[in-house]
């Protein structure tokens, strides 16, 4: 299972289970600091990595799925929910694997790196991403369930690829 807090103290828990012959995700919600917690009925693909919350929007997440050990539709997908977890909206898919599972946040803009095609930016709430390079193969390359990038501000980002480099865009 993997967490992000939201404003307004809200912690939100992506967890997985084996449904009929895939995995799926399914969302938790608390607004106590874990003494309850509250499920959506609204699924999302199992095998994903990070989720995260926007900074000004409690109720918008973000998910991405590498689809990499366990598939459904054989699609890496970045996944956002402008309503709590209650719906998912795939924005983007490619065949899988392709996404490595990492992401991170700022206040503008959200990252997500690949396994062999760099890092993609989206700066509209995950509703569009666009690759703005970073590392590819065969000179260097992400594993996948990878959290190996971290952002310092909207423009500062830093990669770990899997040959021990450090990625850094600005």
């Amino acid at each position: 299972a993997w967490c992000t807090t939201a404003k307004a103290n809200t912690i939100y828990v992506e967890g997985s289970a084996y449904g009929t012959n895939k995995l799926t995700g399914c969302l938790s919600a608390s607004t106590d600091l874990g003494k309850t917690g509250q499920q959506s009925a609204a699924v999302v693909d199992g095998d994903s990595w990070t989720i995260c919350s926007d900074s000004c929007d409690s109720k918008r997440l973000y998910i991405v799925n590498e689809d990499y050990t366990s598939t459904g539709d054989h699609l890496s997908n970045q996944f956002y929910s402008p309503d709590a977890g209650s719906s998912w909206i795939s924005a983007v898919g490619f065949g899988s694997p392709y996404l490595c599972g990492g992401m991170t946040c700022t206040a503008n803009t959200i990252y997500s790196s690949s396994l062999e095609n760099g890092i993609y930016r989206s700066i509209d709430q995950g509703v569009t991403w666009k690759n703005i390079g970073g590392p590819v193969r065969p000179s260097a390359s992400m594993a996948f369930d990878s959290r190996n990038i971290a952002c310092v501000n909207d423009n500062i980002v830093f990669l770990l690829d899997d040959q021990g480099s450090i990625w850094e865009t600005t």
